[in-house]
């Protein structure tokens, strides 16, 4: 008796009974699985493959689960993503449609559109109805993040970011231009290698990669995030400051900013008050929230957020007004600024 499996790849080989629960590897194209104890066709999914990556996939790089499973994509069928089980890709959040989004293989390439989802489809942080797809693109739906592979790829060597970052430091035109657009181009690979870099921003280096993050826009946004979350007071200030740099695009790292709005140091929670700010309307729930809070540095940092955004924080403005009248003169002194600055008329009458 043998067993007959068929692999990722589309090839169908036959292995011995007495072999079940051995490691077994495809003629084809070298993946390597467990074999199993029955005919079966193998689902490309990091629960058979381990980190073996089909050639074209879907891969979960962050979510509550399923993080580093893969999805293949084929060419001649249609690929779905959302919470019912008939999905090629199903996702257990509340916040995913049932039939959220698809990918399908055009003679452009691949192609997503969404299928009118509740919450809708994100693409490199930006919502899309339907576009086409590069490698290394990063897809959002619900609280999963997916990642598309592909054969062509590139995987760039961390030297030769440090050698673009210098190229910028030229005095020829030109290779200052070719290395921004060689920067820009890497998208978030080229995020992930120059966010640690900010936090020596006062020097040129700093600021070159600061520059590159806001060529890069919302691609640059998950690095910084996960700057801002972490220990180094330099790096979470930087992560802050560039943040707010990109301004509306930075929109999807509202809710991170707003945990960091009281942190300890205050150049820190002052940078994450600018940034705020210069989202602008998309964080004011949030803000008004933190003048609610028991928090005092949280208080400060929240009403002098709102008073940057100005007008379009107007439905701040009865919290503001309580806190106004606050017996702490500090508090109660940039709630008014704040109202100011949002409403100028009514405060003076």
């Amino acid at each position: 008796m043998s067993i007959a499996v068929t692999c990722q790849c589309g090839r169908t080989f036959r292995d011995k009974e007495e072999d079940a629960g051995k490691r077994g590897k495809c003629p084809a194209c070298g993946a390597r699985f467990r074999i199993p104890d029955r005919s079966v066709e193998l689902s490309a999914s990091g629960s058979v493959y381990g980190n073996i990556k089909p050639k074209h996939c879907l891969t979960v790089t962050n979510g509550p689960d399923r993080v580093d499973e893969h999805f293949r994509l084929r060419r001649s069928r249609v690929a779905t993503i959302g919470k019912a089980p008939d999905n090629s890709v199903s996702l257990a959040d509340p916040r995913i449609s049932r039939h959220h989004c698809r990918i399908i293989w055009t003679d452009q390439g691949w192609m997503i559109e969404d299928l009118k989802s509740t919450n809708g489809t994100y693409v490199n942080g930006r919502k899309t109805d339907k576009q086409l797809l590069s490698g290394g693109d990063r897809i959002k739906v619900g609280s999963y993040e997916l990642q598309l592979e592909t054969p062509d790829q590139q995987s760039i060597a961390p030297e030769s970011f440090d050698q673009q970052l210098e190229a910028l430091k030229s005095v020829d035109p030109e290779s200052r231009k070719s290395a921004m657009e060689f920067l820009a181009g890497a998208g978030s690979n080229a995020a992930n290698h120059l966010v640690p870099k900010l936090s020596g921003f006062d020097t040129m280096t700093g600021h070159l990669a600061m520059e590159v993050l806001e060529r890069l826009g919302p691609e640059a946004v998950p690095s910084l995030v996960q700057a801002l979350k972490g220990r180094d007071r330099a790096a979470r200030s930087s992560a802050a400051r560039a943040l707010g740099k990109l301004g509306p695009q930075a929109v999807q790292a509202v809710p991170d900013l707003l945990e960091t709005l009281d942190d300890q140091d205050p150049t820190v929670y002052a940078e994450v008050a600018w940034a705020l700010g210069q989202i602008g309307p998309a964080a004011v729930p949030g803000l008004v929230r933190a003048l609610q809070s028991a928090e005092r540095a949280r208080k400060l940092s929240g009403a002098w957020a709102l008073g940057r955004i100005g007008p379009e924080a107007a439905g701040a403005i009865p919290v503001l007004s309580e806190l106004a009248r606050d017996q702490d003169k500090e508090l109660s002194q940039v709630a008014l600024s704040a109202l100011k600055k949002i409403n100028p008329t009514q405060v003076s009458n």
